[in-house]
């Protein structure tokens, strides 16, 4: 039997793809704290009961957006001429394509089959180079958790970094707050204040990352 709210979903023309990707650039637009059912049904100009026709609460949307991110993950693994470093690589780019959603997909990654294949490409690699299982599993936790950390942590990311104008005022704003830190304490800090502003090279900050990470996790975990 169809309830009242779920024939006011579906009266509207709404569909959880639809509201998935409505969140989706909601999120990507001003963070996501600003994903909730009212500001969603407002945006689709219908009522919260619409949205709650599709999702029981918010964390069941924000686990579809998570989800979502991971269902392109398809190309990630692939055959196992890939090495470790470069389906880390590939998971990054994923990752990148909405990085306000990174740590929903990673609290997501063993809930769905998607994220399940990248944790086992993961995990096939490691212990191709020798890890136990067990290590394999801490070092794949470390290194998936890692990446979204690199993803969120880019230098200069700020929400909406379609407003180019928006974007060089919060770096500008940055850096002179490093700048104008006491040189006595953090000399290096200030030396350091374009890089933490902003990322003027995101390919090599993210494959830098990736290939710390991998060093990192090829010295034997206890040695």
């Amino acid at each position: 039997m169809t309830s009242p709210s779920q024939g006011r979903g579906r009266r509207a023309g709404l569909s959880r793809p639809v509201l998935v990707a409505g969140a989706t650039e909601l999120a990507d637009a001003e963070g996501l704290d600003a994903v909730t059912i009212r500001r969603l049904a407002q945006r689709h100009g219908v009522s919260p009961m619409a949205i709650y026709a599709h999702f029981s609460d918010k964390d069941a949307l924000l686990d579809a957006l998570g989800d979502a991110v991971l269902a392109q993950a398809q190309r990630v693994g692939g055959g196992p001429e890939r090495g470790l470093e470069e389906i880390l690589t590939e998971f990054v780019a994923l990752l990148r394509t909405h990085p306000v959603l990174a740590p929903l997909a990673a609290r997501r990654i063993l809930d769905c089959d998607a994220g399940r294949d990248v944790v086992e490409s993961v995990l096939t690699r490691l212990g191709d180079e020798g890890h136990t299982p067990q290590e394999a599993a801490s070092a794949s936790q470390f290194l998936l958790s890692a990446l979204v950390a690199l993803v969120t942590g880019e230098p200069g990311r700020t929400t909406g970094t379609d407003d180019v104008q928006a974007h060089g005022q919060s770096v500008r704003e940055r850096r002179a707050r490093l700048l104008a830190l006491d040189p006595a304490r953090h000399p290096r800090v200030i030396a350091a204040a374009d890089v933490f502003a902003d990322c003027a090279d995101p390919e090599t900050y993210y494959a830098d990352g990736v290939r710390r990470l991998v060093a990192g996790v090829r010295v034997k975990i206890g040695r």
